[in-house]
């Protein structure tokens, strides 16, 4: 599970040949969440307020990053 970032509340990862729909996930010391790559929702998990839009943020900030990851590690 190669890890994108390590942020100040959260870890953002992908995971080499994961599922459909493309996502990210976020994990905090305590709680992991898996967040849609089209919407930036929330689809399975949660984690606190503060790392929930930290990830968002930054996903929105990297978002070309993130697809070229999705694209590689989906093959």
């Amino acid at each position: 599970m190669p890890v994108v970032v390590r942020l100040q509340y959260c870890v953002i990862h992908m995971y080499f040949d994961d599922h459909n729909p493309p996502h990210f996930h976020i994990d905090t010391p305590d709680m992991g969440a898996v967040m849609d790559l089209r919407t930036f929702e929330v689809i399975e998990g949660s984690v606190d307020r503060r790392a929930e839009a930290e990830a968002r943020d930054w996903a929105k900030a990297n978002v070309d990053r993130l697809w070229g990851l999705w694209e590689e590690y989906s093959r």
